[in-house]
């Protein structure tokens, strides 16, 4: 056993901390699974077992006497004791620190170690040096009796050395076989055969299960038969995907064949054939559906137009098997049908027109017959009586006009102003109606309007004028969305062919919410798969460049490690320390596991030692194990025997950890149990007990507190009032005490308002700056690097309006600057959509000959036929996306209202404390004025007592600076476990509290001060509430003075404890680490690697990863969206965000520090606009 010290006086709780490591006495090699128990004056106190690294640590109360058990199967027990008891108070601050590394023995037979049942170390206070130290002169005695005990187990050796050359002959046989199994095995995998190599080599792990290269070669082996069957079955399984995919083709089942297809594709990535394969089924299928589509949609047509042509609505008719024609040119019956849909129309328009031309000529007779326009009358029923001769009506009414056409002369004239009206009425209606045919909708409804004038209140005209308006909105309002739709694409197709995804993918996925088109949707998969693949190419380049770093640092290290420990091997065997060899090239084979020259000299240094050790090892095996069982016995029976002592003296809680130590001893042991189970319902009914009466205790509390606040009430009105009758008669002895006292607080308040004024005056100077260098940008139009400088001056000065305005401001210009530009790129697009649309329709149609005009009215009239066929989809799109709108306007107005009324409560606040910091500096100057003259022995009185306070606060500050220190340093404690470090923050938590208490005591005993000084004084009650209050203002600022150094000193004293403590275990330990830490690092980094070849083909198989449906920690943690906390750790700020978005989140920093500003994302370095993109974005 090894002893060192660290006396650390910093720590207020004062512990005694207790840490080492523990290792093998033989090989010198650090021990796992070692218990070590702690006894607190003879009662089990703690237990913990150590890990691989063989380390332990405790932090133990002083005041007790411990006794440390280090216990191991297989090896003898040791035990040290260390005596707390007795330490002087001035001493304890700090606490101790002792670093005892034990080393443990193998069991032999045949050996008394009863030297080792004693302690073989004893510790205690030592009140010259200070610390707490072990006894030299016991710890020597204890290690001769060792020296003395490692003779006889040279003695049992020679035994042993005997049966070792048996043992040697019969290794050498093994040795033989074992490299014959290893040839084969290498011979059968370089002729690839490697279910023999696999037979070999598990032949030569048999006889060497612990051989590493054995069992490399073994399982290079099994992967490579593994490879080899999993690419055999692979590749059986791609060509069953290509077969069935080829059937499917040959049977135009183009889905299945695209499935197929992507099978094999799954197995072979970029496989040409299956590839060209699934492009051709693709196109197949694509072509298939498109057929399937449009005959679909003509079929639809001619039923429509068949319908129309039944309603005699021929150019409904018409326009339907058109539109069936521009689907599939050439359709037989849609040709048929249009050229007799066509010949209908003419034919009906011609009987339509003589009958129309008829029933003109007659109404308009009528007209005038009813009219008394006799003699126009006549002219007309001739004609109409020409048209259709054998009609007799129109001779009839001849001979009727005749007849009174001499009486009616005088009223022909106003028959034909009438006609006149009417006919200015028809032709206004008349050119309406070709103005709506046009789409100019706004012209035609005010030709209607003109019409009304003529004619007021005619119905057709009205109802005219509803449709026109109704169809000119729509046209409106289709043309924008296709306008807004056409602008996202092109924005999005400039980003995306930019690679600027990110930005391409908002766009498209703005479009498609305009209008649900397959190409955004299309082109949204290509941006996502080309960010995938950026960042994976990324992170490679990233992650083979740190592999190359490392395995050139690692090969140098290494290289330079085994020449060191070669060395020191060879050494330790010219000086036959056998078991320092063994060490040292084992270790040297950790780094080179295949060199021939270790693995030689580790067998000659392994055939050395275990000749001396083998025959000892086996006379030990039989007493170890015997003494072993009466050892845990008579360790069962002493646990029993503890818990029964602890069960009489009602020690519930020790009787427990007793009995669950003799049932980890004998878990299947009846009476164990038993006695377990009343114990623990022993300590629940005491545990209840004692809550009952802790709640009785604290209602008595509770009484008496409000008892003793009432009798100190009447006690305080009782004092108050004697003292307002002798501050009466004693007014004028304070003149001079308050000149003093008002001098005192003026300089205070003008220091104050100095530094007010300092802090504000600095405060404004950085803010007209940043408003000056915003202001210029602004006006130089430069909107985007002028917003960021008015943001920071807006968090300088949150309740100025003028930065936020601007903010707002180049918003919206920033918007509009967006949206002209969009709209002028509509513009153009439009323009150019518009010419080519018009070329194609002139192609497409029989008007190539026709004039502009005809041209013109005929694509409005297609164009108004498709826009009202896509009005209601577009309907009800603008209708979603207004709702969205509203909904985000909402939430925009309701976060603007809330920042406001945030503004607003800020500045009403400081406007409150710059009034009431006025009113009191007034009443404070208004009072020092109405004193009077005073006593110079008061005065001096006054003096030495406030240097008294001044002084007793000093102490009282120093106390408190001492207690937050210790329990900073202790909450910063990097070696402290979990538990520790929640003890840690519950004790800074509490010394917070204690200082808060302590300044409270500090402010209620100065006002208790000030009142019995008063008294003295005798002034008037007013006087005396005022300097109650500048008390309390005294009071006030001692504890802001107390705060500001505290914390001008916690973080230099805090580093200062932590970097001692640091350096002082450090340098013991980080000699005895590299070497481990190396290989360590080396075998982690190789299971790294297995796993992560692992983990690629199970995902590669199963096509997705495991972790797509787990939830991570953080997720389940916290809520969905952007959690943000902010710290300090020593000089720097940290923000954290953490973004939840699914089961899926990603922890971020920034850490601002005096050298700059740095982002991670998942303790990877990032840059500020990732930052911005993923934490900040998503956040607002």
């Amino acid at each position: 056993m090894s002893l060192s010290f660290l006396d650390v006086h910093a720590q207020e709780s004062a512990d005694l901390y207790v840490y080492g490591n523990v290792k093998d006495y033989f090989t010198r090699k650090k021990l796992a699974d070692v218990t070590i128990r702690v006894k607190q004056n003879g009662k089990n106190f703690d237990s913990q077992t150590t890990s691989s690294s063989g380390k332990y640590e405790y932090f133990l109360p002083l005041d007790f006497n411990y006794t440390l058990i280090f216990e191991k199967p297989g090896y003898v027990a040791k035990k040290i004791q260390i005596d707390t008891r007795g330490i002087p108070e001035e001493d304890r601050r700090g606490g101790f620190s002792m670093n005892p590394d034990m080393s443990l023995f193998t069991t032999f037979e045949n050996v008394d170690f009863a030297v080792l049942d004693e302690p073989i170390g004893l510790g205690k206070y030592d009140p010259t040096k200070g610390n707490i130290e072990f006894d030299m002169a016991y710890t020597q005695r204890v290690q001769a009796e060792i020296m003395r005990l490692m003779k006889e187990v040279e003695r049992a050796n020679d035994q042993a050395a005997k049966d070792a050359e048996n043992a040697a002959l019969e290794a050498e046989r093994l040795e033989e076989e074992f490299k014959e199994f290893m040839a084969n095995g290498k011979s059968d995998m370089g002729k690839k055969s490697y279910q023999s190599a696999v037979e070999n080599f598990q032949g030569a792990v048999n006889i060497k299960p612990d051989d590493a290269q054995a069992q490399t070669s073994l399982a290079n082996a099994q992967e490579k038969l593994d490879e080899f069957l999993a690419e055999q079955e692979a590749e059986r399984k791609y060509q069953e995907f290509i077969d069935k995919g080829d059937a499917a083709v040959r049977q135009e089942n183009w889905k299945d064949a695209i499935a197929q297809y992507d099978g094999a594709l799954g197995i072979k990535s970029g496989d040409r054939y299956a590839s060209d394969e699934k492009k051709k089924a693709q196109e197949a299928l694509a072509a298939e559906e498109k057929r399937k589509a449009d005959e679909a949609e003509v079929a639809e047509l001619i039923q429509q137009g068949d319908q129309s042509l039944s309603a005699q609505s021929f150019d409904a008719a018409i326009t339907h098997y058109e539109d069936a024609l521009d689907i599939i040119p050439g359709h037989p019956d849609a040709t048929s049908k249009l050229a007799d849909a066509v010949k209908a129309r003419d034919d009906y328009q011609a009987e339509e027109e003589l009958n129309a031309e008829y029933q003109a000529l007659i109404a308009e007779a009528d007209g005038l017959f009813d009219s008394e326009d006799y003699a126009s009358s006549i002219t007309k029923y001739r004609q109409a009586s020409e048209l259709k001769s054998k009609e007799s009506y129109p001779k009839d009414r001849i001979k009727e006009a005749e007849d009174r056409i001499a009486q009616l002369e005088a009223e022909a004239k106003a028959a034909a102003e009438l006609a006149a009206k009417q006919a200015e009425f028809d032709q206004l209606v008349k050119n309406a109606d070709a103005l709506v045919a046009e789409e100019k909708y706004d012209q035609g409804i005010a030709e209607y309007q003109q019409a009304l004038k003529v004619i007021p209140g005619d119905e057709t005209v009205q109802q005219k004028i509803e449709h026109a308006t109704s169809a000119r909105d729509a046209l409106l309002a289709a043309q924008e969305a296709e306008e807004q739709y056409n602008a996202l694409i092109a924005d999005a197709d400039r980003f995306f062919s930019k690679d600027e995804w990110e930005a391409s993918i908002e766009k498209y996925r703005a479009a498609i919410e305009v209008k649900d088109e397959p190409y955004p949707a299309d082109q949204i998969e290509k941006a996502e798969a080309a960010i995938a693949e950026r960042e994976r190419l990324a992170e490679e380049a990233r992650l083979a460049e740190e592999a190359r770093r490392r395995a050139e640092a690692d090969a140098q290290a290494l290289q330079a490690e085994f020449d060191g420990l070669m060395k020191d091997g060879q050494d330790a065997m010219s000086d036959d320390d056998f078991q320092e060899a063994i060490s040292k090239f084992e270790s040297a084979l950790g780094i080179y596991p295949d060199n021939s020259d270790a693995k030689d000299a580790l067998a000659r240094a392994q055939k050395a030692y275990e000749d001396m050790l083998a025959q000892m090892a086996e006379d030990e095996k039989r007493k170890a194990e015997q003494e072993a069982l009466a050892a845990k016995q008579a360790e069962f029976d002493e646990h029993i025997a503890e818990g029964d002592a602890s069960m009489g003296s009602e020690e519930y809680q020790d009787a427990i950890a007793s009995y669950e130590d003799a049932l980890s001893l004998f878990p299947e042991d009846r009476g164990a149990s038993d006695k377990l189970k009343q114990a623990q319902d022993a300590l629940a009914d005491q545990r209840a007990n004692m809550a009952e009466a802790e709640r009785l205790a604290q209602e008595e509390a509770e009484r008496k507190a409000r008892e003793q606040a009432e009798a100190d009430r009447l006690a305080q009105e009782e004092a108050e009032r004697k003292a307002r009758e002798e501050a009466d008669r004693l007014a004028a002895e304070q003149d001079e005490a308050e000149r003093l006292a008002q001098e005192k607080a003026k300089a205070d308040s003008l220091a104050a308002l100095r530094e007010q004024e300092s802090a504000a005056a600095e405060l404004d100077t950085r803010y007209n700056q940043l408003i000056a260098d915003a202001d210029e940008l602004f006006n130089l139009k430069d909107y985007r690097d002028s917003r960021e400088i008015y943001v920071d001056a807006r968090e300088l000065k949150p309740e100025e309006k003028y930065p936020q305005s601007r903010i707002e401001r180049i918003d919206l210009l920033l918007a509009e600057l967006a949206e002209a530009e969009r709209l002028q790129a509509e513009r153009e697009a439009r323009e150019r959509q518009e010419r080519d649309k018009k070329e194609e329709f002139v192609r497409g149609s029989d008007l190539t000959n026709s004039s502009e005009e005809d041209i013109d009215a005929r694509m409005a009239e297609e164009r108004r036929r498709r826009l009202q066929a896509k009005w209601d989809a577009m309907t009800a799109d603008k209708e979603r996306w207004n709702e969205t709108q509203t909904d985000l306007q909402r939430g925009a107005g309701s976060r603007i209202d809330e920042n406001v009324e945030k503004t607003e409560a800020y500045r009403e606040n400081q406007r409150e404390t710059a009034e009431r910091f006025n009113e009191e500096f007034k009443d404070t100057a208004s009072d020092m004025a109405d004193y009077k003259e005073g006593i110079r022995s008061r005065s001096r009185d006054y003096s030495e007592d406030q240097e008294g306070r001044i002084e007793d606060n000093r102490e009282i500050a120093e106390d408190l600076r001492s207690k937050y220190k210790s329990f900073s340093e202790k909450y910063y404690d990097r070696n402290s476990t979990y538990d520790e470090h929640v003890d840690k923050v519950a004790d800074y938590r509490t010394s917070r509290k204690e200082i808060a208490e302590k300044g409270s005591e500090i402010h209620t005993d100065r006002i208790d001060e000030t009142i019995e000084r008063k008294s003295e004084i005798q002034d008037t009650h007013r006087r005396l509430t005022q300097e109650a209050d500048d008390s309390r203002e005294d009071a006030y600022a001692s504890i802001v003075e107390l705060k500001e150094d505290l914390a001008s000193v916690k973080n230099s004293m805090a580093e200062e404890r932590m970097v001692s403590n640091t350096e002082s275990i450090d340098r013991r330990k980080e000699r005895h680490a590299e070497t481990q830490r190396d290989l360590a690092e080396n075998s982690a980094r190789k299971r790294q690697e297995n796993y992560e070849e692992q983990h690629a083909k199970e995902t590669y198989a199963s096509g997705k990863d495991p972790m797509d449906y787990e939830k991570s920690e953080l997720a389940e943690e916290y809520p969905q969206g952007v959690t943000e906390e902010t710290y300090t750790e020593g000089s720097k700020e940290v923000i954290r965000r953490i973004v939840v978005i699914g089961n899926k989140a990603n922890e971020y920093h920034k850490v601002v520090s005096l050298s700059g500003t740095y982002y991670f994302k998942n303790g990877q370095s990032i840059s500020k606009t990732l930052w911005d993109l993923e934490s900040d974005k998503v956040l607002e």
